[in-house]
Order: C-alpha cells, then sequence, then structure tokens
C-alpha cells in the first residue's frame, strides 16, 4: 500500500503541467502575477480525498458500485439550474431590477450542488474505473487494479497562456493562469508579450490531467464523462513509451492527445448511453465552448483548416506582417459567420494544433489513429497497442506494416 502511495506522488510529478516547455525567464516574469498555485491545489485536493480514494482502489472490499445515476442526473440538472439562475441575475443586475428572489433561488441551488458533489465524483470515477477494468486495462487478480486509480474534481479549471513565436507556430510556451481571469487581465498579458514580439494567448481549457483530475461541471454529463476518461488516460501513459514522449513536443504531442480524445470521446458516450438511457451524444472531440454543427451548411473546421494552410505559407515566406493581417481578416469573416473567436494568431493554432481532431489542426494523426482503432478489437487493445511507440515514425511505421 505504502508504495502504492508513493508512486501516486510521482504521478503527481509527472502528470501535472509543467510551468513551460522550454526555459523562459522573460514570460515567466510576464506571468507571475497571474499564475496558477498548482502545488497549493495538489497538496489541497490529495489531503482532501485522494487518500481515501486511493485505499478504496486498492483495498479488496472497498470498490465503489457504479450505480448512483440518479444522484449524478441530480447534479447536473441543478449545474444547468445554476446556470440559468446566474444568467437571469446578471440581466436584472444590468436592467436595475429587483434581484433578490433570484439571488436567494442561486443560494439554495448551489448549497444543493455543493453538498452532492462529493458523492458525484466518487460515482462517476466508480463508473469509469469499472468501464476500464472491463477493458483489460486494469492489474493484478481479476484485473482490478487500475493504476493510477480514477480520482476526479470539480472545481473551475486554470486557464493556460500558450505562447508561440511570431514566425512560426510552435508551443513554445505554456503556462497555467488563475481560474476566472478577466478580460482585461487577459488582453494586458497577452499585449505583454505582444511587446516583446512574441504571439499569445490565453485559453480556457476543457480538463487537467493533475492529480486527481480536474474536471469541469459546466459542459453537461457526457462531457464530464469523455474528461475524467481523457485525463485518467494521460495519468496512465505517464509510465508507458507513449506517455513519456508528450513534452518532447509536435507529433508526439498530437498523437498523445489525439489517443486520449479518441479513447475518452468513444468511453464516455459508450457511458452516457448504457447508464443514463440517452442516445449516443455527439461526437466530443473539440474544445468547450466550440460552435455546434452549422444547419447552414458553413464548414467551421474546413474555413480554419484554409486559413491555417495560408497563414503557413506566408509565414514561410517571412511575410509575418501580412500573415497576421489576414489572420485577423479570417477572424472578422468567422465572426460574420457567428463564430466568435476573441483573436486567431499564431499561438491559437499552436495551443489547438496539438488535437489532430479539432478545427485547427492540419495534422494526418488524426486519421491514423483512427485507422488503429478501427484494426483493433477494442478499446482496451487499441490503448495497449498506442501505449508502445515512443515515437511518432514508431506509430507510423506500425501502420503501414502490411
Amino acid at each position: 500500500m505504502r508504495s502504492a502511495l508513493l508512486a501516486l506522488l510521482l504521478i503527481v510529478l509527472l502528470v501535472a503541467p509543467g510551468s513551460s516547455l522550454s526555459a523562459g525567464d522573460t514570460v515567466a516574469s510576464v506571468a507571475a502575477p497571474f499564475r496558477y498555485r498548482l502545488a497549493s491545489w495538489e497538496t489541497h485536493a490529495l489531503l482532501e480525498k485522494g487518500f481515501a480514494g486511493i485505499r478504496q482502489q486498492f483495498s479488496p472490499g472497498l470498490v465503489a458500485q457504479p450505480d448512483d445515476s440518479g444522484l449524478v442526473r441530480r447534479y447536473f440538472d441543478l449545474a444547468e439550474r445554476v446556470d440559468a439562475a446566474r444568467g437571469r441575475l446578471e440581466r436584472a443586475a444590468a436592467a436595475r431590477e429587483g434581484a433578490g428572489g433570484i439571488e436567494g433561488e442561486l443560494a439554495a441551488l448551489e448549497r444543493e450542488q455543493v453538498g452532492l458533489e462529493d458523492a458525484v465524483e466518487r460515482a462517476l470515477a466508480a463508473q469509469v474505473s469499472a468501464a476500464l477494468r472491463r477493458e483489460g486495462l486494469g492489474r493484478g487478480p481479476g484485473g482490478r487494479i487500475l493504476f493510477p486509480p480514477v480520482l476526479m474534481e470539480f472545481d473551475p479549471l486554470p486557464a493556460v497562456l500558450a505562447v508561440s513565436p511570431r514566425e512560426r507556430i510552435e508551443l513554445q510556451e505554456s503556462r497555467l493562469l488563475q481560474a476566472g481571469l478577466s478580460l482585461a487581465a487577459r488582453e494586458r498579458l497577452e499585449g505583454q508579450h505582444e511587446r516583446l514580439l512574441l504571439s499569445s494567448l490565453v485559453v480556457d481549457i476543457g480538463g487537467l490531467a493533475t492529480y486527481p483530475s480536474l474536471v469541469p461541471n459546466t459542459y453537461g454529463l457526457p462531457f464530464a464523462l469523455a474528461t475524467v476518461a481523457h485525463e485518467w488516460l494521460h495519468q496512465y501513459l505517464t509510465f508507458q513509451p507513449l506517455g513519456k514522449g508528450y513534452f518532447a513536443g509536435g507529433e508526439m504531442t498530437t498523437l498523445n492527445e489525439t489517443v486520449a480524445t479518441l479513447f475518452g470521446d468513444e468511453l464516455g458516450a459508450r457511458l452516457y448511453h448504457e447508464l443514463y438511457g440517452g442516445s449516443t451524444p455527439p461526437p466530443l472531440a473539440q474544445e468547450p465552448g466550440s460552435p455546434p454543427a452549422d444547419p447552414r451548411g458553413f464548414d467551421f473546421t474546413r474555413e480554419m483548416r484554409q486559413t491555417r494552410v495560408r497563414m503557413e505559407e506566408l509565414l514561410r515566406e517571412g511575410q509575418i506582417a501580412e500573415a497576421e493581417q489576414y489572420m485577423e481578416q479570417r477572424r472578422q469573416f468567422l465572426l460574420s459567420q457567428g463564430y466568435y473567436l476573441r483573436k486567431l494568431n499564431q499561438a491559437y493554432f499552436a495551443f489547438h494544433g496539438s488535437y489532430a481532431e479539432g478545427p485547427a489542426a492540419v495534422s494526418p494523426l488524426g486519421g491514423q489513429v483512427r485507422l488503429l482503432r478501427a484494426r483493433s478489437a477494442s478499446l482496451g487493445e487499441f490503448i495497449r497497442t498506442a501505449e508502445r511507440f515512443g515515437r511518432a515514425e514508431e506509430f507510423q511505421a506500425y501502420l503501414a506494416a502490411p
């Protein structure tokens, strides 16, 4: 038991996102006032629930049963009602109307939601754990032991500062920032990097592979299930060749994120269908807040990929100012179509391009990872095959082999 706990503390050090992808004292100093205190959050989360959850996973007879679907439904129903009440409160304040009744309703909803939170976190962890065991991803007698155990926490997620050189698309720096940064703070921080001749963007994220995983409760139950599975896989892969190559950047980062996205989406959709009685939800391989399919036939993904291809052509020709002017024109065009991107720059494509299935990517890895999944008899077999590739070239050679 003690050795397992020590190993899990190692996970905290390995999988929690580093403060940067390359040493950058100037970027660090600019971001310092907004820094997210990850070590403090990890310590608090582990002391609050981590060791109890670890004991539950490793001790015989203490594995939770994934049968609390009613409780989970109630929690996410409350999340929707809380969001709606906050919207009504903002509108009432803007119209200078009385809002005492709304405030009281909101407080009651939030109290009930907070009261359910720990039980719902345990239920979701148990549901995902059971699915992982069925896929053969457990160890020990009967494949019961998952390493790491599935632990997750609902909490406001930090933002990420993504920094790229202006002359090319490359995620040069990524730093965690405080949750809930105002628009003014984001733009002030980005403006400081522009004066350093860097491209930067403060990005909201949909999950974080800390330990426990940080998961939002604001995008609905299907997204939460997929995110718990996605972030657990990153933790699991930390000890496999694939995960060890994550911070090499480039294609290895993209390969890791694409495998985790496909895995999380499939497992989450399956659980949503099996445990909650709904139809399989639409694909979840998009950033939170991404626009839904456009009924007018406007293809956001196609337009974004065309934008990236043309922008990279301009950058290769050394036309940096022209590339940035072009991206702003494209942003205005997307705005006219109802797609509200605050900023479109090199940092945007550097960050979002890590997800090969996303609109900002032009990597062939998305189709290649899907091909590997199609050749695999199960989701578990897919992961056991993918995890052994420490270089993108090894993965591609495996697919090309007869």
